[in-house]
């Protein structure tokens, strides 16, 4: 991913679900990793649609 009009590349985090069992404090909690720490938290709609949202942090 770059940042508009940059030419540095960043490589972010995978998604993980915030309600994981699996996904360990330190991948939920640590800023340090690359776009922000990638904890998704999904919503059921009341069509049954499941949705979620992750902001990207990214800087020079």
């Amino acid at each position: 991913m770059k940042i508009p009009g940059g030419g540095k590349v960043f490589y972010i985090n995978d998604f993980v679900f915030k309600d994981d069992p699996y996904v360990s404090e330190r991948e939920s909690s640590d800023p340090r990793f690359p776009g922000g720490p990638g904890m998704v938290d999904v919503v059921k709609s009341e069509k049954g649609v499941w949705t979620g949202v992750r902001n990207l942090i990214l800087s020079d």
